[in-house]
């Protein structure tokens, strides 16, 4: 039985027409002032996300009613392919407020690794990579996602693609405060940076690292990186590093990738990466090529951002070589000009080759470089050659002498032709 009246002290039931256009067809849970349901936008036959905010905390003076809608006006400017999209924010008839979601097809990362345990290497850090590209978008825009757990990561099933993540709870970010860090479900507290629980106002968008760290080992490892009884236990393990060593879990993880996740996990955020961008060019060597392109993305975004109030040399470093590498993304080759008898290019004149350097590892920066190169590189010579990834085993033997195939020829002297 349907009904149109929905008392403001309770949960819609199933059934029940919201805003007069919002039919409730399932109620998936409350989590502090909002409860979450799925709803059908029934003028354009649409599924959707609802978050309703609860009467008993919508008081003026508490003004989360406020945040509650400024949390969805910062989402909604959010308009990358990994952030879930905000749709509307609504008033009903008994003056409470909904915020009106995308909604998924698919399972966050949490199901995923119920149901498979431990991940491929490449799969796990394409998940956290992706996540970097939504995140960096946050962060340009100003705000910081404030519970990131494999929850919040939700893996989106589209038609005849590959499925991709998507961060959820974006608008979670201005409310979140109304429920303490204490009262956090354990589970959801292991993902909290140190500073998310003793200094909640100096948090900044290196929280969100903590995060991708604990989610990238877990996904790694099937465990968290600390355990704990209790919230205070869990903190204790945390500020003491009693972390197990990612390759003591899981011996093939490249020792740079353990690295990686080891930085994130630091205690001072002033000892992680610099910015999620540096952190996904870290990730990027043990991505596909195709994956790498999303450090590109992140760089992009976060590369005209003014610097720190107190900036760092490495803060500064990676900001100039990603718009350095950011300025790639505009050059499209010009077409050449038809002539009578062209003839073929000369092989790519030679570079003297740097001295290597002895460093055991190579920098973030030098990493993010690296990324940058490949992701404008690849595109740009599958558009000349016409080729994929795989097409070097189906390529006809070369002649001995001619050029290779996607090689850029020498600069033409048009002064020459011209002449």
């Amino acid at each position: 039985m349907r009904s149109d009246v929905v008392p403001s002290s309770h949960v819609p039931a199933v059934g029940a027409l919201l805003g007069g256009r919002y039919r409730v067809e399932e109620i998936l849970g409350s989590r502090g002032p909002v409860t979450r349901l799925v709803a059908c936008h029934e003028p354009l036959d649409r599924r959707v996300i609802l978050k309703l905010l609860s009467r008993s905390f919508d008081a003026p003076d508490a003004g989360v009613a406020d945040r509650f809608a400024r949390g969805a006006r910062a989402a909604a400017r959010l308009r990358g392919e990994h952030a879930a999209r905000v749709h509307d924010v609504a008033m009903l008839e008994d003056g409470r407020q909904v915020l009106v979601l995308e909604h998924l097809s698919g399972h966050s990362l949490a199901a995923e690794l119920e149901a498979r345990g431990p991940l491929p290497i490449e799969h796990a850090v394409r998940y956290v990579l992706e996540a970097c590209e939504a995140l960096a978008e946050a962060h340009a825009a100003g705000f910081v996602h404030g519970n990131l757990t494999t929850a919040s990561l939700f893996l989106a099933e589209r038609r005849g693609e590959r499925e991709i993540v998507k961060v959820v709870d974006f608008e979670d970010a201005a409310y979140g405060e109304l429920q303490p860090r204490t009262e956090r479900p354990l589970a959801e507290a292991a993902y909290l940076a140190p500073e998310q629980r003793n200094a909640p106002k100096s948090v900044d968008a290196r929280a969100n690292q903590w995060g991708l760290g604990v989610v990238l080992y877990e996904l790694l490892a099937g465990v968290r990186p600390f355990a704990g009884d209790s919230p205070s236990l869990l903190l204790s393990a945390i500020l003491q590093g009693a972390q197990r060593p990612l390759r003591e879990v899981r011996s093939e993880v490249p020792a740079g990738l353990e690295a990686a996740v080891s930085r994130c996990l630091r205690v001072g955020a002033s000892e992680r990466f610099a910015d999620v961008a540096v952190l996904a060019a870290a990730l990027a060597p043990f991505a596909t090529p195709r994956d790498r392109a999303s450090a590109a993305v992140a760089a992009r975004v976060l590369a005209d951002l003014p610097p720190s109030d107190e900036p760092t040399a490495e803060r500064e470093r990676p900001r100039r070589a990603a718009r350095t590498a950011t300025k790639a993304f505009a050059f499209r080759p010009e077409p050449a000009r038809a002539v009578a008898a062209p003839t073929p290019p000369g092989p790519p004149r030679a570079v003297p080759a740097k001295p290597l350097d002895r460093r055991e590892e190579p920098t973030p920066e030098e990493l993010l470089s690296a990324a940058l190169f490949e992701s404008v590189r690849r595109p740009w010579e599958h558009r000349q050659t016409g080729t994929d990834d795989n097409a070097a085993e189906r390529r006809p033997p070369v002649a001995a002498g001619a050029p290779e195939v996607g090689a850029l020829p020498p600069p033409r002297d048009r002064r020459r032709e011209e002449g």
